[in-house]
Formats: C-alpha cells, structure tokens, sequence
C-alpha cells in the first residue's frame, strides 16, 4: 500500500464519524417531527445544499440527468436507497439505540462489500481471497455477534 493510499484512512474514519452523527441527529429529528416528515426535511435541506455546491462548483460541467437517466436509469437507485436508509436508520435507532444500529449496518456494509469484491460485482476486479482475509472475515463477524447479542 502506497503512502497516497494510506491517507486516505483518516478521511475514511471521518466519514465514519459523521454518518453516525448524522444518523444520531436524523433520529433526534424524526423523534421530534415524524419519521417521514424529518425525511422530507433532511432531503429539503440536502437538495438545497447540494444546489448551492453545484452552483458553485460545477454548473458548467454538468451533464442533464435526464440523458443519464436514459442511458442508465439504475445508477438512480443510489437515490432510492439513501431516502430508504435515513428513515430505516432513524427507526432503528428509537427502537434498538444507536450502537446496535452502527454495528448492525457496519456488518451490512461489510458482508456487500465482501461481496462485491470477492466476486468482481459491478465491474469491479475480482479480489483474492487469502487466509489472512478469510480469518478477518470470520474474527469480524464474531465480534459483530458479540456485540449485539
């Protein structure tokens, strides 16, 4: 692993960090205001930020959604699933606490991933799967029990 490689894993542990917060505070919102409704509120606010982003960083390199859309209307889904998994998220939050919550996703996120990988899903390179792997795969999976039993 290169060192431009190696850098790239505090930002990585930063996104980590703000999903959780974001997912605390989504649930904190649809506490206060219903879970549908704090969706429509966190897209609002995402689309208005998103806008204002565009506007100023690449309005002059965009590409019209609808021939996208055309070309590859599953690259939508990104879409669909992100409005399902903040109102899913927020839910299970109020319902199991937001540790259970993480873990439970991280595993999710682990086992797709996996996956993927080890597969060559999507057009991605299919990766090898050494011991090395296979006794993370299997020491990380017994944590995730452990630690939502």
């Amino acid at each position: 692993m290169n060192k431009k490689s190696l850098s790239i894993f505090p930002v990585l542990i930063l996104m980590g960090i703000m999903t959780t917060l974001m997912n605390f505070f989504n649930s904190v919102l649809a506490s206060e205001t219903g879970l549908y409704y704090s969706g429509l509120i966190v897209h609002i606010v995402g689309l208005v930020l998103s806008f204002i982003l565009f506007i100023m960083l690449e309005k002059n390199e965009y590409k019209p959604w609808a021939s996208t859309f055309r070309e590859n209307p599953l690259l939508f889904l990104g879409g669909v699933i992100g409005a399902a998994s903040v109102l899913l998220v927020s839910y299970c939050i109020s319902n199991i606490g937001m540790f259970a919550t993480t873990v439970t996703m991280i595993a999710g996120q682990f086992l797709i991933s996996f996956l993927i990988d080890s597969n060559g899903w999507f057009g991605f390179d299919k990766v090898k799967i050494t011991l090395n792997k296979k006794i993370a795969v299997v020491s990380i999976c017994f944590g995730i029990i452990l630690i939502i039993v």
